[in-house]
């Protein structure tokens, strides 16, 4: 018997194993250690499989990976449950401390062609269907990050300057979208937009970065109990203003 024969007429099957087998698993495993190695899993703790099944914690780790090499002082923050004079929460999506203030950005990880002015109510995102189109309304992202704001002013005072961004994914269009100071960026752009924004702003030390940070970051550990009552609580909110 040839061994030689038949090794060299198996060796596509070999390259099919490995294209489909063992380079798809080689990718998942360095995708996760990069992941466990980046500020955004030591600040959430979140597992890679847990991010990549919830698109809006994968579009926060995204809006991370894009400012990741952010010049120091800065601080990251996500998902922080600030608290409002009613005794309720406000959550933001992903806080940014740096040497200029507080950036809260208001991440959207939407496909599809978005519609919508800072003067709207409503904003709609519209996703082929068939031979149609499907069309799905949403609050108001500059009107809700305006909430967040105005909770996060009052929970720590006005000392410190406070700017609002809205993120949409690259996935989208921005097709018909108008705001005035607020900036509504796609990912791919959001850098250079902030590197735009805080040009020129009375820079905070790296001692004052740092203790905003440490100060908020508690607004970060809330319980499950805690969270499902936010995310109901929102729901219920998102429903009354859509009507």
């Amino acid at each position: 018997m040839d061994v030689s024969l038949i090794l060299s007429s198996l060796w596509p099957l070999w390259l099919v194993v490995v294209l489909i087998v063992i380079v798809p698993v080689a990718m998942h495993v360095v995708s996760v250690i990069l992941y466990e190695r980046s500020e955004y899993f030591q600040t959430t703790g979140y597992s890679y499989s847990s991010v990549r099944r919830d698109t809006g914690r994968y579009g926060e780790y995204l809006v991370w990976k894009r400012l990741e090499d952010l010049p120091v002082p800065r601080r990251f923050l996500f998902n922080v449950y600030v608290p409002t004079a009613d005794g309720n929460t406000s959550e933001i999506d992903v806080l940014l401390i740096c040497a200029a203030g507080l950036v809260v950005m208001e991440s959207k990880n939407y496909s599809g062609w978005i519609f919508g002015s800072e003067t709207d109510r409503h904003w709609t995102v519209t996703l082929p269907s068939g031979r149609g189109s499907q069309k799905t309304r949403f609050y108001n992202p500059i009107r809700q990050n305006q909430g967040h704001v105005k909770h996060l002013i009052g929970y720590l005072g006005d000392a410190v300057p406070v700017y609002s961004v809205i993120v949409f994914s690259e996935r989208c269009t921005l097709k018909k979208v108008s705001s005035g100071v607020v900036p509504v960026v796609k990912r791919g752009n959001l850098r250079a937009v902030l590197d735009q924004m805080l040009l020129g702003s009375a820079p905070l030390t790296q001692a004052e970065v740092q203790s905003l940070y440490e100060r908020l970051l508690p607004l970060t550990r809330v319980t499950d109990k805690q969270r499902q009552a936010h995310v109901q609580r929102i729901s219920e909110l998102q429903g009354d203003l859509l009507r």
